[in-house]
């Protein structure tokens, strides 16, 4: 039986949201709802907090989350990718696992994604682990559909973003479905993490949130809309 390892990167710095990740949304530290989802989630072996900030860290503090030590700080800069700092934890913190165990990435900016969604996700992917490889999150990208985007050429004139025309007006379920990335979840097989440094691997299972669930914290509208949301589920 696979065991799923989690893991949530929480760096002290951030652009858009100064301090974002410890920002009071109604009343709670934005890491906060991601620590709460993650030890709530019956499914994760063991959950590691990655971080660089002795604050981010006492957060974890009363709770099942692992803080075995501080990321170095050349793993929490600006450009750092997340895969360099999932192998970190990998090598430093989950050094007995087997060739068929996953880690679980959950990034602290999906306060809205709960711990039934990372339930379902581990489930998911246990069930298809003989065909997929690795899950991802997603949701539906909504009214901004690939088909109707367009590019700015140099020459000044637009072409179509996907090489399809669909300039008919036709309405929006008659496009094919277009799923994105909502930032929520990431599951993988560690051994692949390793050799590979891929978060994903090619064969990806796709776990659909609603759009509702999947409001990932960028800026501070995104702020506004998540203490809307929160106090709407009140």
């Amino acid at each position: 039986m696979s065991r799923f390892f989690g893991l949530i990167p929480a760096r002290g710095g951030s652009k858009g949201i100064p301090g974002k990740n410890l920002y009071v949304v109604a009343g709670t530290p934005l890491i906060d709802y991601t620590i709460d989802s993650a030890s709530r989630s019956e499914v994760l072996t063991e959950v590691f907090l990655s971080t660089d900030d002795l604050d981010i860290a006492e957060r974890a503090k009363g709770t099942t989350i692992k803080v075995p030590d501080l990321r170095p700080a050349h793993l929490a800069e600006d450009d750092t990718l997340t895969v360099d700092v999932a192998i970190h934890a990998i090598k430093h913190w989950i050094k007995d696992f087997d060739q068929d165990d996953y880690l679980v990435l959950l990034q602290p900016t999906s306060p809205l994604r709960r711990n039934d969604h990372i339930y379902e996700a581990c489930e998911l992917l246990q069930r298809n682990s003989s065909s997929a490889h690795s899950l991802v999150s997603v949701c539906d990208v909504g009214a901004h559909h690939p088909a109707r985007m367009k590019v700015l050429e140099q020459d000044g004139y637009l072409r179509n973003y996907s090489g399809e025309e669909y300039e008919d007006m036709r309405p929006r379920q008659q496009l094919p479905s277009v799923f994105i990335r909502n930032g929520a979840i990431y599951i993988n097989k560690l051994v692949d993490i390793i050799n590979n440094e891929r978060l994903l691997s090619p064969i990806c299972l796709p776990y659909i949130m609603s759009t509702h669930d999947s409001l990932n914290i960028d800026t501070f509208d995104d702020i506004f809309l998540l203490n809307k949301r929160l106090s709407e589920s009140t």
